[in-house]
């Protein structure tokens, strides 16, 4: 199985999307018809439909993985390289996808020690919250952490 990172640019300016998945085919196709339909779940899609068509948006592989982990790293170092180039603009709505709940994380705790989890899902599970949460977390979109006793929570 093959998974695919992926871009979605408009033809009239510089707006981008970046994302992946395992089929790349049918999610082109769901991107399409919910641009052509205006109730794509991305609210710069929903936007920028209104405005435009289907067709005025270019789908592009960037690059393709063996594993989701490694094609969702992949997405985030695209992200992030987008991000950083005023000439564009993001319409991926997150830092962090809460699907990260794949990579590897290292938890800090309030008395020094770190622990490593194979995936921010284990971590989860082991402090007793979902893996939404715990990736909101990493991302600086909810504090409250440290009512866990947790310092720092990272990738690997």
């Amino acid at each position: 199985m093959t998974y695919t990172v992926y871009a979605i640019t408009d033809t009239q300016s510089q707006y981008i999307y970046i994302g992946s998945t395992k089929n790349y085919i049918k999610r082109r196709q769901v991107h399409r018809r919910q641009i052509r339909n205006g109730n794509h779940r991305n609210p710069g899609f929903r936007s920028l439909s209104k405005h435009m068509t289907a067709d005025d948006f270019e789908f592009e592989v960037l690059e393709e993985h063996a594993t989701q982990a490694a094609a969702i790293a992949a997405e985030q170092r695209w992200v992030d390289h987008y991000r950083a180039d005023a000439m564009w603009q993001l319409l991926n709505k997150a830092v962090e996808r809460v699907d990260t709940v794949q990579l590897g994380v290292r938890i800090t705790w309030a008395d020094g020690t770190d622990t490593e989890f194979k995936s921010a899902k284990a971590a989860a599970a082991h402090v007793g919250v979902t893996p939404g949460h715990l990736c909101n977390w990493m991302a600086g979109r909810r504090g409250g952490y440290t009512s866990y006793g947790i310092v720092s929570i990272d990738h690997m």
